[in-house]
């Protein structure tokens, strides 16, 4: 929860601070509008738009099928400081709104409509809040099937399958699902790669990561990995995590361990539309 709260401290106190110096300057929300209405509608339906943009693209995976942008590397770190970085903004329009519109608290009008704005960002951030909170109480009981640790929520394939290959690898014969969850933080939106990888080295499983792998270099290493593929359950299609186990290559099939069910055989042929070329390997 502290990782939470520091942006939400930092967005707050630079808000208030650029508040309270434009509001020494004469500057309200309501005059702000008036004199440049056209502008701050645009300005805010810009910003929106993007915010949505981006929330899109982090949370479904879209970011695979689009021009690399930035550098890959990059993107990871994008991604994994995205949570913060709107709820450091959603705290600094709250506090630049608060502080720009203290000084007329007495005017019933302003009262009422610093009250609105107030009421609805305080409902955003909850909602972020939510979202952006870790899920260790949510966990459910270990369960296991054929070795394989399944997850017990919508949202912790990750730390399901790290916890899966821990056992694999010797190193941590009896880790749940739960005390993975704590070392990656995993909220209701899901795992970023960045925090699975954190996690992997805090278990001592040294992590390799690679994008843009191919089915040829994964049989050369044939090692235990975290794959990071397009999962289809229930008619629905979203991101995953499943474990690596073995490869079988005269049957060429993936012995792949899924925490929604155990055990799968996939075959070669069905790896282009299935596996993103992610992977982390256990060295």
């Amino acid at each position: 929860m502290i990782e939470l709260v520091i942006p939400s401290v930092i967005g707050l106190g630079l808000g208030s601070y650029l508040g309270n110096d434009l509001a020494k300057k004469g500057i309200t929300a309501e005059n702000a509008l008036e004199k440049h209405q056209k502008t701050a509608r645009i300005v805010f339906i810009s910003l929106a738009g993007i915010l949505t943009l981006l929330i899109i693209i982090d949370r479904s995976n879209i970011s695979y099928y689009l021009p690399q942008v930035f550098p890959h590397i990059l993107s990871l770190y994008i991604q994994a400081a995205f949570d913060n970085v709107l709820l450091s903004f959603g705290f600094f329009i709250f506090g630049l709104l608060f502080l720009l519109e203290l000084s007329g608290l007495s005017s019933s009008k302003r009262r009422n409509q610093l009250l609105v704005g107030l009421g609805i960002i305080t409902c955003c951030l909850s909602l972020l809040f939510y979202w952006f909170s870790p899920i260790v109480n949510d966990v459910g009981e270990l369960r296991i099937v054929d070795g394989v640790v399944l997850q017990s929520t919508t949202v912790t394939c990750a730390p399901a399958s790290i916890a899966t290959l821990a056992r694999l690898s010797g190193k941590h014969p009896a880790i749940d699902e739960k005390e993975v969850v704590k070392l990656t933080q995993t909220n209701r939106l899901g795992t970023n790669t960045l925090a699975e990888i954190s996690a992997m080295e805090k278990l001592g499983l040294n992590p390799e990561y690679h994008y843009d792998f191919t089915l040829n270099e994964l049989i050369n290493r044939k090692q235990l990995a975290l794959l990071h593929v397009k999962q289809r359950w229930l008619s629905q299609q979203f991101p995953h995590a499943v474990v690596l186990i073995d490869i079988d290559t005269e049957k060429e099939e993936l012995i792949l361990g899924n925490p929604l069910f155990g055990i799968e055989a996939k075959p070669f042929s069905e790896l282009k539309d299935y596996w993103f070329g992610e992977v982390i390997f256990v060295s």
